[in-house]
């Protein structure tokens, strides 16, 4: 991700971004960020997707929320404290409940008919505090952990084989 303040930075951001993935970043992504599509990608040796979206000034947050069927049945949302630089990963973050952010969740759930686990990242824009929809990931993300409705906290441990 990359914030371009105008159309040369754009434009270089384009460039540098739309290249395919070389091999040794390739490996990374698989090994190290477990990103199970990594070494496909890089196979396939295509450009990558660039989508671009207006900046919105404001704090990072996200939510993870496990559906099946279409609904949602747990989410638990974050707003960012502090970052890995401006579009770095979260490492240290407030829980926040929000319904703007909930309701997007119950609606991409039920409009696509999803089922698993999903993560949606959001800006709380600075004037206004309204969250706007960045994107949508399929697949868990660092919030990899659930408060159920109504239910104690539940701990996942592994059982001996």
């Amino acid at each position: 991700m990359v914030i371009a303040r105008s159309l040369p930075e754009a434009l270089s951001a384009f460039r540098k971004l739309s290249q395919p993935v070389g091999g040794s970043v390739a490996w990374k992504r698989w090994l190290i960020n477990r990103d199970p599509i990594a070494l496909w990608s890089w196979k396939k040796r295509e450009p990558a997707t660039i989508t671009m979206q207006a900046f919105i000034p404001g704090r990072p947050a996200n939510t993870m929320f496990a559906c099946w069927g279409g609904e949602v049945l747990a989410i638990v949302s974050v707003e960012v404290i502090t970052a890995q630089g401006l579009t770095g990963a979260a490492t240290v973050v407030r829980l926040v409940q929000n319904k703007e952010i909930e309701e997007a969740a119950r609606k991409l759930a039920k409009k696509f008919n999803l089922n698993g686990f999903h993560g949606l990242d959001f800006v709380f824009e600075e004037n206004s505090g309204a969250a706007y929809l960045i994107e949508l990931n399929p697949r868990t993300t660092q919030l990899g952990h659930l408060r159920l409705p109504g239910k104690a906290t539940w701990r996942v441990r592994s059982v001996p084989s």
